[in-house]
């Protein structure tokens, strides 16, 4: 019997820990997405303001 409880409590242990782990990951993955997709954004803001500048460059130029 007290074997048995010693195993339960061994069991509870690594389905705490695997638990706990795994939201790591998860939180992590979701971490890197969101910090991925921030520097998509970014990049993209960024060449939306080029295009915009080089448009205002050119129309003085063909005017």
């Amino acid at each position: 019997m007290v074997i048995h409880n010693h195993t339960i409590i061994i069991h509870h242990f690594l389905i705490m820990v695997c638990h706990i782990s795994l939201k790591c990951i998860l939180h992590h993955q979701c971490i890197t997405h969101l910090h991925l997709s921030c520097q998509e954004n970014q990049v993209k803001n960024a060449l939306k303001v080029k295009v915009k500048d080089l448009i205002l460059l050119v129309i003085p130029l063909i005017g």
